[in-house]
């Protein structure tokens, strides 16, 4: 079977990292200004039933789904990371991201 300079067949990427690279794994969520914050807040609210969902691994036992495309190291406090959601707002439509933001924050927090 060939092997790459680094030993992985071709085609075949490292389960942390989509690019086969390695790096943070990151989800990105760009708003151009054109939704209100409570749709914003439902996208987050996505992410996090995702982050939720479980699935049985080939071993039989319950894990987080996300986890078993890509891995994450757990927290200090023990309690098991998943990837950060950027939230990327540029001012190209016509609402202030100023008060997306802080609608948002009272929405989510």
């Amino acid at each position: 079977m060939e092997r790459t300079r680094q030993g992985r067949r071709p085609g075949r990427h490292r389960p942390d990292h989509p690019t086969g690279r390695g790096g943070l794994l990151l989800f990105i969520e760009v708003d151009n200004c054109h939704e209100t914050a409570e749709e914003i807040a439902g996208k987050l609210e996505k992410y996090a039933r995702f982050f939720r969902r479980t699935v049985k691994d080939t071993d039989g036992t319950e894990r987080l789904m996300w986890r078993t495309r890509w891995s994450a190291p757990a927290t200090s406090s023990g309690d098991a990371a998943h990837p950060p959601v950027l939230l990327v707002f540029s001012r190209i439509g016509e609402r202030n991201p100023d008060r997306t933001i802080a609608r948002l924050h009272e929405l989510t927090c």
